[in-house]
C-alpha cells in the first residue's frame, strides 16, 4: 500500500512538473513570437522612414536645381540676369567666382540714384 501511494505521489509530482514545464514553454514561445512581430513592425517602419528620407532628398535636390530656382524666381516676378552665377554650399565643392573683379557687376555706380530711396 505504501509503495502504491509513493508511486501515485511520484506520478502526480511528475505530472505537475511536466505541466509546469509545458506552460513555461508555451509562455516563452508566445513572448518570442510577440518580440518577432514587434521586430518585423520596426523593420517595416524603418524601411518606410528610409523611403521618406530618400523622397525628401530628391525633392530638395529638385528644388535646389539652378533651373528650378530661376523658374521660381520668374514666378515671383524677378528678372533673369545676363549672367547666372551658381554657388554651392555643399561640402567638398568650390564656389564659382567671376574671373576678375573688373567683370563683376557693381552697384556703386547707381548709388546716387538708389540712396534717396533708402531713407536716412
Amino acid at each position: 500500500m505504501q509503495t502504491a501511494r509513493r508511486v501515485r505521489r511520484l506520478v502526480t509530482a511528475l505530472s505537475v512538473v511536466v505541466g509546469a514545464v509545458l506552460v513555461l514553454a508555451v509562455a516563452f514561445h508566445v513572448t518570442l513570437a510577440q518580440g518577432q512581430l514587434e521586430l518585423d513592425q520596426l523593420r517595416a517602419r524603418a524601411v518606410e522612414e528610409q523611403d521618406g528620407y530618400e523622397r525628401a532628398r530628391v525633392e530638395v535636390a529638385a528644388a535646389a536645381a539652378p533651373d528650378e530656382i530661376v523658374r521660381r524666381a520668374q514666378e515671383l516676378g524677378m528678372i533673369v540676369p545676363d549672367e547666372i552665377l551658381h554657388v554651392s554650399s555643399l561640402p567638398g565643392t568650390t564656389a564659382v567666382v567671376p574671373e576678375s573683379p573688373a567683370t563683376s557687376p557693381s552697384t556703386m555706380g547707381s548709388w546716387p540714384t538708389v540712396k534717396p530711396h533708402l531713407g536716412e
